[in-house]
């Protein structure tokens, strides 16, 4: 009698070459609620209605050509769905987007898109990709690869991985709030219609988009110069702190018997001096700053950098103490008035009053106070 049912029954391999799909698929299928077997007769052996052929090519079609989840297409086929579910199902899942429906694996993602694999676990481990298992393979959509490239164009602009990927979460974390409201919406005003239409919750859906993506699109250009102006002024003023600061300097150091470093400075806020040693670079830089930030803004923002990358590298130890209070003096300075963009801050708590040994300072923690409390009243 078994022998006989099984005439009109499918092995599992069968199935996969009725359908064109693996036998791993077919097994992830089974796990997961979308076929059943009809009948098993050991362990290992189970056999298939016929009619699951026609169930497994569904369930290859709603994945490829309307890109359902697994979970929606299950729900799709148990309770077979009326043509008014199917299309607002297309509606919320975007069937219209120019997807290929083609699944590729983390090696070619890579090869596809230019990132490597920590960047592409990167941005799968914040969840703005998201990997698929299928059976034992892990893959990725066209929309997971669309994100990939766009990342990999930010990073050949100049623009640090990490930085994107910052972006990117923070956006998607703004839009997920948005669409779960919106789309909350839309089948609330389903359900409360008497004749509900798929064509008109489609079209809440599809004006949510086109409007929902204007504005963020109007926001992030009108943020961007709110925050780019700020950015200028910042500079601007940065360079206005830094004048101001080299004056209370001066005027400290004249006034503890320095008269060659009160010269020192005056002269090369005028003048920038030559490069001789470290000091004169670091008087330089701020000479540099100082009487460019209003003249050419490239520019400036390029002296920055490098001034940056000098004073966290110069070595103030190497010089006389008398040159290293002067030095000392411009490193704090630096540290602490710089741009929050230079994340100098907390560098400036690092730098510890040197100790002169050669006692050619005088007052030496007197002016290390009133070098501090300038600083402290620079607005």
């Amino acid at each position: 009698m078994v022998n006989e049912l099984n005439k009109e029954l499918l092995k599992i391999s069968q199935l996969a070459k009725a359908t064109n799909t693996n036998i791993t698929t077919l097994k992830y299928y089974v796990k997961e609620g979308l076929i059943q077997p009809e009948c098993k007769t050991t362990k290992n052996m189970a056999y298939y209605n016929k009619d699951c052929t026609q169930r497994v090519n569904m369930i290859r079609s709603l994945q490829k050509e309307h890109y359902y989840p697994l979970s929606v297409i299950k729900g799709l086929l148990d309770n077979a769905a009326d043509p008014f579910e199917l299309e607002f199902m297309d509606a919320i899942h975007k069937a219209d987007l120019k997807d290929t429906g083609k699944e590729y694996s983390s090696a070619e993602a890579s090869k596809l898109t230019g990132l490597n694999k920590a960047q592409i676990d990167y941005l799968k481990n914040l969840n703005i990709i998201s990997k698929h298992s299928e059976s034992q393979r892990t893959i990725y959509s066209y929309s997971d690869l669309h994100i990939m490239r766009l990342a990999k164009r930010r990073l050949d602009a100049g623009i640090p991985f990490e930085q994107s990927a910052k972006a990117f979460l923070i956006y998607q974390q703004a839009l997920e709030k948005a669409a779960s409201l919106d789309v909350d919406c839309f089948i609330s005003s389903a359900l409360l219609t008497e004749a509900p239409s798929a064509q008109i919750a489609a079209r809440m859906i599809v004006i949510s988009d086109e409007t929902l993506d204007s504005f963020v699109s109007i926001k992030r250009n009108q943020l961007n110069r709110a925050f780019g102006s700020e950015r200028i002024n910042q500079l601007y003023l940065f360079a206005d702190r830094l004048a101001y600061y080299l004056d209370a300097c001066a005027n400290i150091l004249l006034s503890h018997g320095y008269p060659h470093l009160f010269d020192m400075i005056i002269s090369a806020k005028t003048f920038c001096p030559s490069s001789k040693n470290d000091l004169h670079r670091s008087l330089a830089y701020y000479s540099l700053i100082i009487n460019n930030a209003t003249k050419s803004l490239t520019k400036s923002i390029s002296l920055v950098n490098d001034a940056n990358k000098f004073f966290i590298t110069l070595n103030i130890f190497r010089m006389t103490d008398v040159e290293m209070l002067l030095a000392y003096a411009l490193k704090l300075g630096w540290f602490k008035l710089s741009p929050m963009l230079l994340q100098n801050k907390n560098d400036a708590f690092k730098l510890d009053f040197p100790e002169f040994s050669d006692n050619q300072i005088i007052n030496g923690t007197i002016i290390r106070d009133e070098i501090y409390n300038a600083l402290v009243n620079i607005k």
